[in-house]
């Protein structure tokens, strides 16, 4: 079972996105923390176009708009850019420091970021996914 499994209600690729991420944590943190920039950049893309918003040409664009529209929290604002700029250290930066503790970081705050999107998007704004399971443990 995935942290991400609600998500598949709105599309098989946003919950497999997650499930990737857990499934490559105790391997390879870094790309565990790419695939979830990739998840928060889906989920994002998904709330514009449900909301008309235009498409934008930088993830940091999509999330202005998003926040212009909907005024969001400033914690959920500041896990989006998280996972935007550790997801783009993972990715672009040989020598970046992304072990365990920021891939798990990333993982937890992923899932917050979906829940956000299941409660305001979905039916049940009162969704309770029950408590974060662990990935598998990497030592």
């Amino acid at each position: 079972m995935s942290n991400f499994d609600f998500l598949g209600i709105y599309s098989k690729s946003l919950a497999a996105l997650g499930l990737a991420a857990e499934k490559i944590f105790p391997h390879d943190p870094p790309s565990c923390v790419a695939k979830l920039r990739l998840l928060a950049e889906a989920i994002a893309k998904d709330v514009a176009s449900r909301m008309g918003l235009p498409s934008q040409s930088t993830q940091v664009d999509l999330i202005r708009a998003i926040d212009k529209k909907l005024g969001l929290d400033p914690q959920l604002r500041q896990v989006f850019h998280l996972l935007r700029m550790r997801g783009n250290d993972a990715v672009h930066e040989v020598g970046a420091v992304i072990g365990y503790r920021e891939a798990l970081e990333s993982l937890k705050v992923a899932r917050e970021v979906a829940l956000w999107f299941h409660r305001t998007f979905g039916s049940d704004a009162h969704y309770k996914p029950g408590p974060f399971q662990l990935p598998d443990d990497p030592s």
